[in-house]
């Protein structure tokens, strides 16, 4: 609220009034008539001055008491197409985030910057193609501009810079954390493969194509904080295996690097190159590779008990293993498992040369290759809405810098959250975290679980507020900053 002096026939009228914000305007409303100052001044030796101290006092009156918010909606009021008029908390929490790790920052110049926070916060939150994002970007608390055009070319330069930015995002965790599990780091090989074109190339990811296959893997610590990503061919020798693993060691300081995968050809030579370059391995072992024994020993029926809250039946046994059939015989810990339905008789076997760890730890990890296909997964609705020509190789290596940025971001809340829940159901609830217009600037929330609890504790913000306003919601984001970059 503020003092507002409106001139009438050559005398002065105060008034009491506030601004809001409706259909991306500012309008205005009277609180209060408070009467001209040539009146005013027989009460008051300095009207104006007295009444801009007065309103002083009401802000603060009103900061502090939270007085109900009293509004008039027309019973005949209409809902704005597509949630047109909402505002999303859940994209502000994730904005703090990406702020404390200055991801948006990072690409200096403000509209590239915006237009990174935008796409970052919402594949956060879900994946969705860009050309919706920006349809949406109304509900983010943050503008970034109308120009789509201006959003493709952002691409280039977040493409370009995409190394930099991996290792800015590390030295800004260890800033603000100061620790890094570096004493077994996992090399996580995404199951899926996709068209990884030279760059020069425009439109879409071509799925026909299949001369150049790439597939995405991730270096996750062992605090869960990513590290680095790669994008490798999909058909790696195990000596390219090896080599990887190795650069990857040297890039992080890794002390070992267990590399996680399913559908590696030559299983048993990549596992022999791993361990002489003392690394490790939870791979998925193709029935063809498993000796008949082993084979025999998967598909029995015995010894299998639930887990993992019953939707899977594990059994494990630790055995020697002739690699690649010289050398000494190394043990590994044998672990198969199938779905604990009726009808998902298939069963399938990990094995792993982390036999110190417990079964339900290496199937946790082999679990990783399920978390990370999710959140990295590419929409060819991104090609085909471009408003303009783009190498597809430049879209790509910026999609999966968006996607990298957004994974590290939410993976360092739930760390936050002493990783109470999944990333599914953080996700969600981010994005149910949304708030309905009311009128003059005032939204309504609705949602509330005991996992928005979690996250808003987390942020350090006030929980399940039932009436924001966007100021509010800005405000939030600064206290979920303070919170998030104080020392853990």
């Amino acid at each position: 609220m503020f003092l507002k002096q409106t001139k009438r026939d050559g005398r002065v009228y105060l008034s009491v009034v506030q601004n809001y914000r409706e259909d991306g305007r500012v309008r205005s409303k009277t609180v209060e008539s408070l009467g001209y100052v040539d009146e005013l001044a027989r009460q008051f030796p300095n009207p104006v001055e007295h009444f801009k101290n007065y309103v002083a006092d009401l802000n603060r009156q009103r900061e502090a008491e939270a007085q109900p918010v009293r509004l008039t909606i027309p019973r005949n009021a209409h809902i704005a197409p597509e949630g047109a008029d909402a505002v999303s908390l859940g994209a502000a929490l994730c904005i703090a985030y990406l702020d404390v790790l200055d991801a948006g920052a990072f690409f200096g110049s403000k509209p590239t910057g915006r237009i990174f926070e935008l796409l970052a916060a919402a594949r956060m939150m879900h994946a969705v193609p860009m050309h919706q994002t920006w349809n949406d970007r109304s509900k983010f608390p943050r503008q970034c501009g109308d120009d789509y055009i201006r959003a493709y070319q952002a691409l280039s330069r977040i493409a370009d810079e995409a190394q930099g930015f991996v290792a800015h995002l590390n030295r800004r965790y260890e800033t603000l954390r100061q620790r890094r599990g570096l004493d077994n780091v996992r090399l996580v090989f995404s199951n899926y493969t996709f068209d990884w074109p030279a760059r020069g190339q425009q439109g879409g990811p071509d799925e026909s194509a299949r001369s150049q296959q790439g597939r995405f893997c991730i270096a996750i610590d062992s605090r869960g904080i990513p590290l680095t990503y790669r994008v490798v061919a999909h058909d790696l020798s195990a000596q390219q295996m090896r080599a990887l693993a190795d650069d990857v060691k040297a890039e992080t300081e890794a002390r070992k690097i267990t590399l996680v995968a399913a559908q590696v050809p030559n299983a048993h030579e990549v596992m022999q190159e791993l361990t002489a370059s003392d690394n490790g391995f939870v791979l998925l072992l193709p029935a063809k590779e498993a000796s008949s024994q082993l084979n025999e020993w998967v598909c029995g029926s015995e010894g299998y008990r639930p887990a993992n809250n019953r939707s899977f039946l594990l059994k494990a046994r630790t055995s020697s293993h002739q690699l690649a059939g010289k050398g000494n015989a190394i043990p590994c810990k044998e672990i198969a498992f199938k779905g604990a339905g009726a009808h998902q008789n298939e069963a399938f076997c990990i094995i792993s040369s982390e036999t110190q760890l417990s079964d339900a730890s290496i199937f946790n990890i082999y679990r990783e290759l399920w978390r990370v296909h999710e959140p990295f997964q590419i929409m060819t609705a991104d090609f085909i809405s471009a408003p303009l020509a783009v190498d597809t190789r430049v879209h790509l290596e910026a999609h999966f810098c968006l996607c990298y940025a957004a994974f590290f971001a939410l993976r360092m809340m739930r760390e936050d959250m002493n990783w109470q829940f999944n990333a599914a159901s953080v996700a969600d609830a981010l994005l149910r975290m949304e708030g309905a217009y009311l009128d003059e600037n005032w939204f309504l929330f609705n949602y509330r679980t005991e996992v928005t609890d979690a996250v808003q504790a987390a942020c350090g913000v006030d929980q399940a507020r039932r009436i924001m306003s966007r100021d509010d919601i800005r405000r939030a984001i600064a206290q979920a900053k303070r919170a998030i970059a104080r020392p853990h």
